[in-house]
C-alpha cells in the first residue's frame, strides 16, 4: 500500500510478516534505466513516479547506525533517505506475524543516527552484531534476519 500526505508511506506484508516505512523528507530514487530522482512528499503533484512501486516485491530494507536507509525492490531500483538537520528523516517498523514474533520500531534521528523504540534491553553487545548492516544494538540482527525473510 502507498500512502501520500506529508509523507510518503510504504506499506508491505506477506503472510508471515510486515514491514512499513515512512518517508517524511526528501528521499532519492535510483531506478535501473535512469539517473536517480529527488523527491519531497510535500511536493504531491511531483510524486506520481512513486506509484510505480505500488504490488512490486521489495528485495532488502537496510539502515546505517548513522540514519541512512535503503529499500532496494526486486528490479534494482533503490530508494533512500538520508537524516535532515530539522526534522526526523524516515520511520520503520516491521514485525513477524506468526508464533513469538521478533519486532521493531526506528526513527532517524534528527542531523543523524538511530532510535529504537522500545529501547533495546541489549546494548551492550559484541562487537560483530553492532558492525552488522552498520546497525545499532539488537536492531542489527533483527533488520538482516527480516530482510532475509522479505527475500524469499
Amino acid at each position: 500500500m502507498l500512502q501520500f500526505d506529508y509523507r510518503f508511506a510504504l506499506d508491505m506484508w506477506s503472510q508471515e510478516r510486515e514491514l512499513g516505512i515512512y518517508f517524511q523528507t526528501t528521499l532519492v530514487v535510483r531506478w535501473p534505466t535512469s539517473e536517480a530522482q529527488r523527491f519531497d512528499p510535500e511536493e504531491t503533484q511531483l510524486l506520481a513516479p512513486l506509484l510505480s512501486f505500488l504490488h512490486q516485491p521489495v528485495k532488502t530494507f537496510t539502515v546505517s547506525s548513522d540514519g541512512e536507509c535503503a529499500l532496494v525492490f526486486q528490479d534494482g531500483t533503490r530508494v533512500e533517505s538520508s537524516p535532515d538537520e530539522e526534522y526526523e528523516a524516515w520511520e520503520a517498523h516491521g514485525r513477524e506475524l506468526a508464533g513469538n514474533p521478533p519486532s521493531f520500531h526506528l526513527i532517524c534521528n534528527v542531523a543523524g543516527g538511530l532510535v529504537e523504540f522500545p529501547p533495546s534491553a541489549a546494548v551492550a553487545l559484541p562487537e560483530w552484531r553492532r558492525t552488522l548492516n552498520r546497525c545499532l544494538w539488537s536492531v542489527g540482527e533483527r533488520l538482516r534476519l527480516f530482510a532475509a525473510r522479505w527475500s524469499r
